[in-house]
């Protein structure tokens, strides 16, 4: 079960008053009303949420998030976590805001999958530092004269996590519904099915990897191969990889290559939406699709599928 409490200040009565949400799955509610701030909270390691505000003059918005976030416990551990804080322009389908990931990948990772033909095999040897560590996010963002209906959306993925959001505007805005859920998904490169996919430490290779989606409400998403490390002299991947997204019509790619310096290192299709974030696609199933093959002399180059199934009231 989910808590969302959520506390609402008036601007024509000068008080203070709340409103308590509890709720399984996804969720919609009507609010109708005028604020100048509002404050979320939630306990659920995974969680996504929308709020759909109406500005009648262009108004400054400041987003305060403070949060933690751990990616092991004594069950469960995930490679990555990540949050996101977005604006989405539902006249435009123009979408800004911040991501962010903390990474704590296994010290050995080695598996292979093969399906060619009648011969299918999969093996799998993952260990798991299981380490209690914690992200931490405490972080501000202003978005100057905004005007209009806008959607605001917070999502979130991790073991465990407590998030805290001050939503708070500059002049009074009316704040015409709320949505919520905690559908958010995190896929990586050993969840792409394919012909040939193999990778440990310091190799990822895929041969037409495909993950399929169905897609309830809208997707906001992200789909990309990380190229550098993180270690200096801030290394490339030396290799190839391709990503693609298909459905409902819609059909992208984009080519990273780190082999030959002479060429392009990304060869993208026409109006390929900010290269690696696909957002407002509405419901229906979808392809992610890649091929690939990467090395590094650190550690490997995942292929990362995350975002969520989200509501926009």
């Amino acid at each position: 079960m989910k808590t969302i409490i959520v506390n609402i200040v008036i601007i024509t009565m000068l008080i203070l008053s709340g409103l308590s949400i509890q709720t399984i799955g996804k969720e919609t509610t009507d609010l109708q009303e005028t604020t100048t701030s509002l404050y979320i909270h939630s306990d659920e390691p995974c969680f996504w949420y929308v709020i759909k505000a109406r500005f009648s003059t262009p108004t400054t918005l400041t987003i305060r998030e403070k949060h933690y976030q751990k990616w092991s416990n004594d069950t469960k551990h995930v490679p990555i976590i990540f949050d996101a804080v977005l604006d989405y322009n539902p006249k435009t389908h123009h979408c800004g805001g911040g991501i962010g990931s903390a990474g704590n990948y296994p010290n050995l990772d080695r598996y292979l999958q093969l399906d060619i033909g009648l011969f299918n095999f999969t093996y799998k040897d993952n260990s798991s530092n299981n380490c209690p560590f914690t992200h931490e996010t405490n972080s501000t963002c202003i978005i100057s004269n905004e005007i209009g209906t806008m959607y605001y959306i917070f999502m979130n993925f991790a073991v465990e996590g407590d998030y805290n959001y001050w939503f708070n505007t500059s002049e009074p805005v009316e704040i015409l519904a709320i949505a919520e859920g905690d559908d958010t998904f995190y896929y990586h490169r050993e969840d792409f099915h394919g012909k040939i996919n193999f990778g440990n430490d310091k190799t990822t290779c895929i041969i037409d990897g495909k993950l399929k989606m169905n897609i309830e409400d809208n997707l906001f998403c992200w789909f990309y191969q990380l190229t550098k490390t993180g270690y200096p002299p801030f290394e490339n991947w030396k290799g190839f990889g391709k990503t693609c997204l298909s459905g409902n019509g819609w059909e992208f790619e984009k080519i990273i290559q780190t082999l030959f310096p002479s060429l392009p290192t990304e060869l993208v299709t026409t109006n390929y939406p900010n290269h690696d974030f696909f957002y407002g696609f509405p419901n229906g199933e979808y392809t992610f699709q890649t091929s690939c093959l990467f090395r590094s002399n650190y550690t490997y180059a995942d292929t990362m599928l995350f975002g969520a199934d989200i509501i926009l009231p």
